[in-house]
């Protein structure tokens, strides 16, 4: 069984089901590569593994099936810097004039956050950009931002880091899909074809 998946992908959401998969099919061998969203697509298409763990939206539809299996809620993590806003409900307009830390551009999830932004009628303006979602939350753990990030890495980071807090919005961002892509009309192998199997019965 070959899978291509983001760091923060396996840990957050693939690891447990990895887990679980292996314990009920113990005899499947499983191959991982730690990738971008965008390096996990291009894997599937080249056929370098099976199937990639991805979040929507990924950028690529063409050639390719999407199977849903969670779903990923954007938050806004904040520090004892921002206390001011720890009881406060905020517009992402207002957020938009602290320093925020977010995705690099070149990244896919970058588009989707300037496209939040726009729907709101503000405009992202970064003061900090990464190219890992766990490196965001570290950056605001130092106290270098408001850092944009998943709900459940920012609750683990509260754990380790009680100081810190999620930002309250107006409204939610909207929430988005995590699940797996494979190249369309292609039999997978038996461990792919049973993994898949396994997703559904979650």
């Amino acid at each position: 069984l070959s899978i291509a998946s983001s760091h923060m992908l396996t840990h957050y959401y693939l690891l447990d089901i990895l887990k679980n998969f292996h314990k009920e099919n113990p005899s499947v061998s499983i191959r991982m590569e730690n990738n971008s969203i965008l390096e996990t697509v291009r894997c599937v298409l080249d056929e370098r593994v099976e199937l990639g763990i991805v979040t929507t939206p990924f950028g690529i539809n063409n050639g390719l099936e999407f199977i849903p299996f969670s779903t990923m809620q954007d938050c806004f993590l904040a520090g004892e810097e921002y206390l001011s806003l720890k009881r406060k409900v905020v517009t992402l307009k207002q957020l938009s004039e602290y320093p925020l830390i977010v995705m690099k551009e070149g990244r896919i999830t970058r588009p989707y956050q300037e496209r939040c932004f726009m729907s709101r009628g503000a405009k992202l303006k970064p003061e900090l950009e990464c190219d890992m979602m766990a490196l965001i939350a570290d950056f605001v753990a130092s106290g270098l931002g408001i850092g944009w990030g998943d709900r459940r890495v920012a609750e683990e980071t509260i754990r380790l880091h009680p100081t810190l807090f999620i930002v309250q919005l107006d409204k939610d961002l909207p929430p988005r899909k995590v699940g797996v892509i494979k190249r369309a009309g292609v039999t997978l192998s038996v461990a792919a074809q049973a993994f898949l199997k396994h997703l559904r019965t979650l």
